[in-house]
């Protein structure tokens, strides 16, 4: 996406590609809710259908004329042997740790840690929430379990803003300054949701302002991730970082699980956790700018 749209779309087109995530979560829940939690079995199926529209997709798109243009470039200098062994000739995964890239990579791979941490670790455990503060009201089993539907679609109801608002935010104001307002805005909305709301009508209303702020601001990758890396290390360079985010966060879900017996409360399990973007706050001092930035 980042490789094929102009670059002064290119913000805006990454927030488009993350958007898709808020529909895709929205009609699980929809699903979920048409054909009963105790059927979940059939929700998967529905989810794999999907998968099926890569193989059209696969025909359809072409390769990025720029990720073309730096191999023939290179196959050339390289049939006229101009060409001299470099670290740009190094294995891809050692390049993204020589000295040009290394803050990037390790910058990029801690900021993905910590909005994934969030992500699985806090806001993932909403649902559970709802079940428990539901619970607290006397809501029956079968209610608590229609709640936590609509909570989730109230949550990615409100992501979708988030998503397509963060890249007009990062145009305006760049890159760094778009994710520090999505973290003070997570941080902050997260334990007022859970900890000072007196009940569920007050957390559905809370609710889609968490995900503006804590699923909005994964639009922050599609847009700033391949902004850092060259071409010739750029798909690498993204999959790496955020992937490697994903890894270390598994781990760290297992933590959160261990502080709702600590706690004794999903709803004081998840707040703790969504305090680590206190530390995405903190990383933002060692990250790049990009905005305005040509892919090179």
């Amino acid at each position: 996406m980042a490789e094929v749209w102009p670059d002064r779309l290119r913000a805006k087109a990454g927030a488009m590609l993350q958007s898709a995530a808020a529909f895709g979560y929205f009609f699980a829940a929809l699903i979920t809710r048409i054909v009963d939690v105790a059927s979940w079995r059939y929700v998967y199926l529905v989810g794999a259908v999907p998968a099926i529209f890569v193989l059209f997709i696969r025909l359809m798109i072409e390769e990025p004329k720029r990720w073309i243009e730096v191999r023939d470039r290179r196959k050339l200098a390289k049939a006229e042997g101009r060409h001299k062994a470099t670290e740009l000739d190094a294995f891809t995964l050692k390049q993204l740790f020589s000295p040009k890239l290394r803050r990037d990579t390790l910058v990029a791979s801690a900021l993905a840690f910590t909005v994934l941490l969030a992500l699985w670790g806090a806001t993932m455990w909403i649902p559970s929430v709802i079940r428990e503060v539901g619970a607290r009201e006397g809501l029956s089993g079968a209610d608590q379990n229609r709640y936590a539907t609509y909570a989730v679609m109230l949550l990615n109801g409100g992501s979708l803003f988030g998503y397509l608002g963060f890249g007009p935010v990062a145009d305006r104001f760049g890159r760094r300054a778009a994710f520090l307002c999505f973290f003070v805005g997570g941080v902050i909305l997260f334990p007022v949701t859970f900890l000072m709301a007196s009940g569920i009508t007050q957390i559905f209303v809370l609710l889609p302002l968490v995900g503006f702020f804590t699923l909005g601001i994964t639009s922050g990758f599609p847009i700033y991730l391949p902004e850092l890396f060259p071409t010739r290390v750029r798909t690498t360079g993204v999959g790496f970082c955020y992937n490697l985010g994903r890894i270390v966060t598994a781990g760290g879900v297992l933590v959160t699980g261990a502080l709702v017996g600590f706690f004794g409360s999903y709803a004081k399990a998840a707040s703790a956790v969504s305090l680590i973007y206190i530390l995405g706050i903190f990383l933002l001092i060692f990250a790049r700018e990009t905005r305005g930035e040509r892919l090179t």
